[in-house]
């Protein structure tokens, strides 16, 4: 009997590909979009689905949308910390919506573009990343549960972006020379601090302060600087320093050296396990999307939160971000990191 899967359909080379691998495999294929930003009427995925004989259809996900991603991104960065929308946005839109259009369309399976894999162990379904290091989006996917990641189909996950556009130019679909997505989908200029200063108004000049509180000069808003960044901190010191603290109450930001940004415990709450940690377990973890995992060994101080022991020091942890576990390749669980 013939599978029916439906596939989220972003109208770029990477949904393009998944959607012909799992054509040619034989599934009965379904292709969807999800509007999010009111911008997104799906051309360019039917475009796509046309030529592989697949129906296509656009959902409207800008309330949701909204809700969960857009609406929250700039007061997060108001209050001092550095949100991952797209993580957030995995768990409360796009994939309930697939799941949802799946359900509709009689399909028992999903499937994206994205660069993982999914990970059977006995009767448990996890998240794996992708083989190819330099593309792998598992740290992306950490918030989902076992039940959709059971129903989910990743056919890029063993292959690397350079064979999926050569695939995407042998199949000659139409996405085969799409240029890759944006960080911020809601961001299409890349205009962050001009996006901030739309959402929330003028910022307000503040402090920049050494680690003892004396004032080193005036910035333009604690909301525009990570923590550490060193360039465009527009003031002259004498020597490089960098942002190691942000105060969001006072509006202050802490300049300090270089070695005033490593850590050796890092603390998340908003955490999702695979299964309770018990005393305490050995996990690689990763801080960023863009960072290599570091060894550390992780306690479960509360219902709600862990803490992570670094064998080394790791580099500017930022409030907001996720921090997530890997036992080998596998995605076990993660949180927001608190500080």
């Amino acid at each position: 009997m013939t599978k029916k899967i439906t596939i989220a359909m972003s109208g770029g080379v990477d949904s393009g590909v998944a959607a012909y691998l799992l054509k040619k495999e034989g599934y009965d294929c379904h292709g969807v979009t999800f509007d999010m930003n009111g911008t997104e009427d799906g051309a360019d995925a039917k475009a796509i689905c046309d030529a592989l004989g697949i129906p296509h259809e656009t959902e409207d996900a800008t309330a949701e949308f909204a809700e969960y991603v857009r609406d929250m991104f700039a007061p997060m960065y108001e209050h001092g910390l550095t949100p991952n929308p797209c993580v957030v946005c995995n768990k409360n839109v796009k994939f309930p919506r697939l799941i949802s259009a799946a359900d509709r369309n009689g399909c028992e399976l999903c499937a994206t573009g994205h660069y993982v894999r999914v990970a059977k162990v006995g009767d448990s379904y996890y998240i794996r990343k992708g083989a190819d290091p330099m593309k792998d989006q598992s740290y992306m996917l950490w918030e989902l549960s076992e039940d959709t990641v059971r129903r989910m189909v990743f056919p890029l996950g063993d292959y690397t972006k350079t064979e999926i556009r050569e695939i995407a130019r042998m199949a000659e679909l139409p996405c085969h020379a799409s240029p890759d997505s944006q960080d911020i989908c809601f961001i299409p200029d890349g205009d962050f601090r001009g996006y901030l200063d739309r959402t929330l108004g003028p910022a307000k000049q503040g402090d920049f302060v050494d680690k003892e509180g004396n004032i080193l000069g005036t910035h333009i808003g604690q909301r525009y600087f990570t923590i550490g960044q060193s360039r465009g901190l527009g003031i002259a010191l004498g020597r490089r320093m960098y942002v190691i603290e942000k105060d969001a109450r006072t509006n202050r930001v802490v300049l300090g050296d270089e070695s005033d940004l490593y850590r050796t415990d890092v603390t998340a709450v908003g955490i999702r396990l695979s299964e309770p940690i018990e005393k305490e377990r050995r996990f690689s973890v990763k801080l960023r999307y863009t960072r290599h995992e570091s060894i550390a060994t992780v306690v479960q101080i509360a219902e709600d939160m862990i803490v992570a022991r670094f064998d080394e020091p790791v580099r500017a942890p930022a409030k907001g971000q996720s921090m997530v576990l890997y036992d080998g390749d596998i995605v076990v669980g993660g949180g927001y990191i608190l500080g």
